[in-house]
C-alpha cells in the first residue's frame, strides 16, 4: 500500500515491500500534484504485484 505525503510544494509516495522477511521502502518525490503521486505509486505497486524489480532500468523478475 502506498503512503502519499506533501513535502514542501510537491508530493512524494512511499511503498513498502517485503523481501526475505524484511520490509524495504521505495520512495520517490517531486510530483506536483497528489494525483500524479497516486498514479505513479499505483504503477509501482502493479510492477511489484507482478514480481518485477522496479529499481532496475530493465525490470526483471525478483
Amino acid at each position: 500500500m502506498a503512503y502519499i505525503r506533501k513535502r514542501g510544494k510537491g508530493y512524494e509516495y512511499t511503498v513498502s515491500k517485503s523481501v526475505n522477511g524484511q520490509s524495504q521502502r521505495i520512495f520517490k518525490c517531486g510530483f506536483r500534484t497528489k494525483k500524479q503521486a497516486l498514479i505513479a505509486a499505483a504503477e509501482l505497486e502493479a510492477l511489484l504485484a507482478n514480481g518485477l524489480n522496479p529499481r532496475s532500468n530493465n525490470p526483471t523478475t525478483l
